[in-house]
């Protein structure tokens, strides 16, 4: 079964242990999962770090990780930290 999952606007710290069970909820029965990050609006490391984790969890589970509406947000965060290729994001320019 495909899931699709829907980020909120904010991705930090403060929504962690929110982001961290929505995450752990997609995996169980999914064969293929999309991440809707399109009303992102902020992002900080803790964010990104739960979702570079889960995308490593969804791989070692044989779980394909799709993205779909990468903002700006993300993907500018992403680069400046080094895990635009751990969260398997488009290159920069192909996200939107």
């Amino acid at each position: 079964m495909s899931r699709t999952l829907e980020l909120g606007p904010l991705l930090t710290i403060a929504e962690g242990a929110q982001t961290l069970s929505s995450l752990e909820g997609v995996l169980r029965g999914s064969q293929s999962v999309t991440i809707d990050a399109a009303r992102v609006t902020a992002v900080d490391t803790a964010g990104l770090q739960l979702l570079a984790v889960f995308c490593r969890e969804a791989e070692s589970r044989g779980i394909p990780v799709h993205w779909q509406s990468v903002g700006k947000t993300i993907a500018k965060a992403a680069g400046l930290l080094g895990l635009t290729e751990a969260l398997g994001l488009p290159p920069a320019g192909q996200g939107d």
